[in-house]
């Protein structure tokens, strides 16, 4: 029984890896908003929008944090610039925007 647990204690570790462009700094609490890259033409552009995703736990994850839906939902041709906003409240809570600007 000891060796089923450890397994499953292991999977959900491996199992929350992700892969991102971006690591932001972890803690207990933490609340951050950074662009996806420092590369900027100047121009962030008229109009925005934004995508978010959840989870809840490291069990329940939910959402379409994307670039191309967050293009989508704020109907832009063009992105000139993305940024994220990350909220993390011990692991119970994790909540990640990824803002797009663009025309």
């Amino acid at each position: 029984m000891k060796k089923i647990c450890l397994f499953f204690c292991a999977l959900l570790l491996l199992t929350s890896c992700i892969k991102a462009p971006v690591i932001p700094p972890t803690g207990s609490v933490t609340v951050i908003k950074s662009p996806y890259s420092a590369e900027s033409n100047g121009a962030i552009g008229d109009r925005s929008g934004e995508s978010t995703c959840k989870s809840i736990l490291w069990l329940f994850s939910f959402g379409d944090c994307s670039i191309e839906a967050a293009a989508k939902n704020g109907n832009l041709k063009k992105i000139n610039y993305v940024s994220y906003d990350l909220t993390n409240v011990l692991n119970i809570y994790t909540s990640m925007t990824t803002n797009a600007y663009g025309e």
